[in-house]
């Protein structure tokens, strides 16, 4: 069984918890250490006949894509000069900026109490909100000053998430689930948490997830003492909706369909309705259909649908299916792709290795993924043209790594690095790795706040 890394890193809002204040969720980690040692695929034929599954050592990453990878040019170390781009990160309760331009890190000027526990960009890049030990703040650029619009925080501080037209900012403070309006400078309340005097883990919270691309509907945690679920919000009725989840990743697409994919696993306990879901939340409708589902393995346990996401045109939705059978050879993960209405299912890309954060490059038929061997501390970068199933290989990071962000203009991505062999008490950790698509340059970040509470707390915010 293996965590979705989605929950952590995604590209519109990264939200941060520290260890030292928060409690764990149980999805701290990756997906990596969960497979079975000896397991055995079952035949492909059904699905891709041309596609064969490789017979060697688990401590080997390989992948068998239809067609074989293009190698490309050796990358090189910190480049000069640099492109105009910078963007935002939380280390260690500080909120820096990495500026391409002179490849350097440069604290933010924040009026906050330490430690920075979470923080989100406005799309617009006009606006930061942030999560330090006394509420909930709001700083318009150039970010020097800072308004309180939240004086306490919830016992699970989770969510900070901006509105696509800027003008809302949904947070949780000590009452509950509220939305800020930057204009009117106004909250209502949207959700009250529910709190218990007797029992801690009778408490409810409430936190903001992802908005709709028209911004009338609100994915919301639901965050008990133990994991969390998942509802949908009709922020003009407030309205709540239910919907299969249980725990899966979750991606909109334009105007507002959402897609999600559901494991057999967690609290939720959906049983044998895993796979791929399309959610249709157009004006006050709500539908919802499974459109894959996969019947290999038989048992529901064996079989796991990560990472859906919606291709940039919205022609595609992409996902990985990873199946785990009892047997002599491993277990193995399928990079697919499938049609929304369920036509049309392609395996790219089957891999003896975890597949982790398949991203799709804006503008492109193109994913970008990570193959970690759940042996060695190393991944391998790759890509696949969904069209012309044309491979190419970024070369291997001596560290697990997943995918965080792609540039504007979609020439650099940045992989966060785990850290997995590297000891949390030294300064000089590498907590991401910027990869130049184009040419195969990668550049490395360097750690530039200590750190003093014994984890790892780094995480990117967005481009500015």
């Amino acid at each position: 069984m293996r965590i979705p890394l989605h929950y952590l890193i995604h590209p519109f809002i990264i939200l941060v918890c520290l260890t030292s204040c928060l409690p764990s969720t149980g999805y701290e980690t990756t997906r990596a250490a969960t497979r079975p040692e000896n397991s055995a695929p079952p035949t492909l034929t059904a699905i891709t006949p041309s596609l064969s599954l490789p017979v060697s050592s688990r401590r080997t990453i390989t992948t068998t894509p239809p067609h074989l990878p293009t190698s490309m040019p050796s990358p090189t170390i910190t480049p000069t000069p640099g492109p105009d781009l910078s963007f935002l990160y939380l280390e260690n309760g500080k909120i820096l900026r990495y500026q391409f331009r002179n490849w350097s890190t440069e604290e933010v000027g924040l009026q906050a109490v330490e430690p920075v526990l979470m923080a989100a960009l406005s799309s617009d890049s006009q606006w930061l909100a942030f999560r330090d030990r006394e509420g909930v703040k709001l700083s318009q650029r150039p970010f020097d000053s800072a308004q309180r619009i939240a004086d306490s925080n919830p016992i699970w501080g989770y969510g900070l998430a901006f509105s696509h037209d800027n003008r809302s900012l949904a947070y949780t403070d000590g009452e509950g689930l509220k939305v800020y309006d930057v204009l009117t400078v106004e909250s209502r309340l949207l959700k009250l948490s529910q709190h218990s005097t007797e029992e801690i883990c009778e408490n409810v919270v409430y936190s903001p997830y992802r908005w709709s691309p028209d911004d009338r509907w609100l994915v919301i945690r639901v965050q008990p003492c133990e994991g969390f679920g998942l509802v949908l919000a009709h922020i003009p009725t407030g309205r709540f909706h239910d919907f299969t989840h249980c725990g899966g990743d979750i991606e909109w697409s334009i105007p507002s369909d959402l897609v999600v994919g559901v494991s057999y696993w967690g609290q939720a306990g959906c049983g044998e309705r895993d796979g791929v879901f399309i959610l249709s939340a157009r004006s006050n409708r709500f539908t919802e259909k499974r459109i894959y589902n996969d019947p290999i393995p038989v048992n529901p346990w064996d079989r796991e649908t990560f990472y859906a996401n919606w291709s940039p045109k919205g022609n595609w939705i992409s996902f990985v299916q990873g199946s785990y059978v009892n047997d002599d050879d491993g277990g193995y993960d399928r990079l697919m792709v499938i049609r929304p209405d369920g036509s049309d299912m392609r395996a790219l890309v089957v891999s003896k290795g975890n597949i982790e954060t398949p991203f799709w490059l804006p503008g492109e038929d193109r994913i970008f993924y990570v193959v970690q061997d759940s042996h060695l501390e190393e991944s391998r970068i790759f890509s696949v043209d969904v069209e012309t199933l044309e491979q190419q290989d970024y070369g291997i990071l001596e560290d697990h790594a997943s995918i965080v962000a792609a540039s504007p203009g979609s020439e650099w991505l940045i992989l966060s690095l785990s850290h997995w062999s590297v000891p949390l008490s030294r300064l000089n950790r590498i907590p991401f790795i910027l990869i130049n698509v184009v040419n195969g340059m990668n550049v490395k970040i360097s750690q530039t706040v200590e750190n003093t509470k014994g984890s790892s707390q780094v995480s990117f915010i967005a481009w500015e």
